[in-house]
C-alpha cells in the first residue's frame, strides 16, 4: 500500500495531479454538505428551504456524470477537470456574493457545484485509470 501512496500521490506526474485535484473536489464536497447548510442558516434560511438546495446536488450531479464520463472519453480527460473545477469554484464564490439573498446563494452554489463535480470526477477516475497499472490501478483509485 506504501508503494502505491507514493507513486499516486508524488512519484508519477499525472497520478500525483489527479490525486491534487480530488483532494481539492472532496473538499468542494465537504464545503456543499457541511459548511453551506450552515451559512445558509446562519444566514436566516430555514431547514425546510435548505433540505430541498442540498437534495439538488447529488441528483444534478448523478444526470450530469451521464454525458460527461463518455466526454471524458471523447475530449480528454484535462479539459474536464480543469473547466469542471473552475466551474465549482465560481459557485462557491458566487454562493458567498449572494449571501444577502440565502435562497439564491443556495440554489445557484447547488447547480455550479454540483456541474462542476458532475465535470470532474468521471474524468479524475478515468485519469487514474489511465496511467495506474492494472495490478495497483484498485490501490490507486483508493489513494
Amino acid at each position: 500500500m506504501k508503494a502505491t501512496f507514493s507513486r499516486t500521490s508524488w512519484r508519477y506526474r499525472s497520478l500525483r495531479g489527479a490525486s491534487h485535484a480530488g483532494l481539492i473536489n472532496n473538499l468542494n464536497d465537504g464545503l456543499t454538505w457541511g459548511v453551506f447548510p450552515l451559512l445558509f442558516t446562519d444566514h436566516g434560511l430555514g431547514l425546510a428551504a435548505v433540505g430541498p438546495i442540498k437534495g439538488l446536488y447529488p441528483i444534478l450531479r448523478g444526470i450530469g456524470q451521464t454525458p460527461t464520463g463518455p466526454l471524458a472519453d471523447r475530449i480528454g480527460r484535462k479539459p474536464l477537470i480543469v473547466y469542471g473545477m473552475l466551474v465549482q469554484a465560481v459557485g462557491s464564490v458566487l454562493a458567498l456574493a449572494l449571501l444577502d439573498r440565502p435562497l439564491l446563494a443556495g440554489i445557484v452554489s447547488a447547480v455550479l457545484l454540483s456541474l462542476g463535480t458532475a465535470m470532474v470526477y468521471p474524468a479524475l477516475i478515468a485519469s487514474i485509470s489511465d496511467h495506474a497499472h492494472p495490478t495497483w490501478r484498485a490501490n490507486a483509485l483508493g489513494t
